[in-house]
């Protein structure tokens, strides 16, 4: 059973054909390994998956982006921000 948030924000994904990035995806978009993916999310403050399917992690592909974007210039990570979001890129 899922929660109502997470029922709200797929059926709005299904409307708006927002696809879900599994943890593989979202690591070749940055140009990181998995271990650097885990740090992320546990030193600052990635976005945890939003769902699972058996043991693959999926998050909606906006929110990467989201974080991206509110990274300061002058951070250490900005250098790994991902670019704006091609629809080509990730189909």
């Amino acid at each position: 059973m899922h929660s109502p948030d997470f029922d709200q924000r797929a059926a709005e994904a299904n409307r708006t054909g927002e696809r879900a990035l599994d943890d593989g995806a979202i690591c070749q978009l940055f140009g990181i390994s998995k271990q650097t993916l885990t740090r992320w999310r546990k030193k600052h403050a990635f976005p945890e998956p939003d769902f699972y399917v058996g043991p693959r992690a999926f998050t909606w592909e906006s929110r990467p982006q989201d974080w991206a974007r509110r990274q300061p210039s002058d951070s250490p990570l900005a250098k790994r921000r991902m670019p704006p979001l091609k629809q080509e890129a990730l189909r």
